[in-house]
């Protein structure tokens, strides 16, 4: 399908397997984090990041989108990470974007499809398969960086300690350490 660098993205949500904890109150647990990637599908780059704690949403699928459009170095400053202009260079939008039947379907899609000229295709129901590149992004960062930090959601025995209970991050914090293992990814 992708004939070259931008020719095709694939977009998702998952709900990070971490709990966070607030940035004015470290005390309180805000919950777990709605991560969503946007993975060009020929050099399997991703090119856009979004981390909020609203639910998979068509803002959070926007956001996202506008990142993988915008220059990173602004953005991973934001957050105290320092690159050089072509350590993370993806700054444009795609021909086609690849979805699931979620936030890219209907009218809002519809938009983006006439005002953005972007090709907006949406997978089969329960097809996960078929934008495999995006959904192997979100096992590798599980595998590689949230299974490894306190707070991390995993099998509970009887008896043993909360795991909620260790989280220790807040939602800037984690989105400084998907940045940093995106650009090890890269």
């Amino acid at each position: 399908m992708a004939f070259g660098p931008g020719s095709v993205y694939q977009i998702d949500a998952t709900v990070g397997d971490i709990y966070l904890v607030s940035e004015l109150n470290p005390q309180h647990l805000i919950g777990r984090p709605v991560i969503y990637l946007v993975v060009d599908v020929f050099s399997r780059m991703v090119v856009g990041l979004s981390v909020t704690l609203e639910g998979p949403s068509w803002l959070g699928a926007m956001l996202a989108l506008e990142n993988a459009a915008v220059e990173k170095t602004g953005f991973c400053a934001r957050y105290g990470v320092t690159l050089s202009a072509g350590e993370w260079p993806a700054q444009h939008l795609p021909e086609m974007l690849l979805a699931d039947r979620g936030e890219l379907e209907g009218y809002n899609a519809d938009h983006i499809a006439h005002d953005l000229n972007i090709v907006v295709s949406n997978t089969a129901p329960y097809r996960a398969d078929m934008k495999g590149i995006v959904e192997q992004c979100f096992r590798l960062t599980n595998l590689r960086l949230l299974h490894h930090l306190p707070g991390a959601v995993r099998e509970q025995e009887r008896g043993s300690a909360d795991y909620r209970l260790e989280a220790r991050l807040t939602l800037s914090q984690l989105t400084t350490l998907l940045i940093r293992s995106l650009l090890y990814h890269h």
